[in-house]
């Protein structure tokens, strides 16, 4: 889909071109309209060449950052900012108020994995 919009723009900016560069010219209706019908034909498929490149560039460019940035796959109770583990937490700030003990600091709980 790129490349035909990139080889559509091609061909239309082509022919808009040589629209404008016959008038200015001077020559003949029917001249501009078949150098410019000429034009537009070849714009198009050089337009195509180069919106394949470039998608193939791009695509080739995703692949290997995805393959060099994989997406780390986590559990749901896993804290990714301290990587610790939620429920850990949880117990053991409910031992610490069980015990009364308010002012102490909690030390994150080794994971279990």
């Amino acid at each position: 889909m790129p490349t035909r919009v990139i080889a559509s723009s091609f061909a239309l900016i082509a022919f808009a071109l040589a629209i404008v560069m016959g008038l200015y010219v001077g020559n003949e209706a029917i001249a501009i309209l078949s150098r410019a019908l000429l034009v537009m034909f070849i714009s198009y498929w050089v337009g195509m060449c180069v919106g394949a490149v470039g998608h193939r560039a791009i695509q080739e460019h995703l692949n290997r950052y995805r393959l060099d940035n994989p997406i780390p796959r986590l559990d749901d109770n896993h804290d990714i900012i301290s990587g610790t583990d939620a429920a850990s937490e949880h117990a053991a700030l409910g031992s610490q108020e069980a015990t009364g003990d308010s002012t102490a600091e909690l030390t994150p709980q080794p994971n279990a994995a």
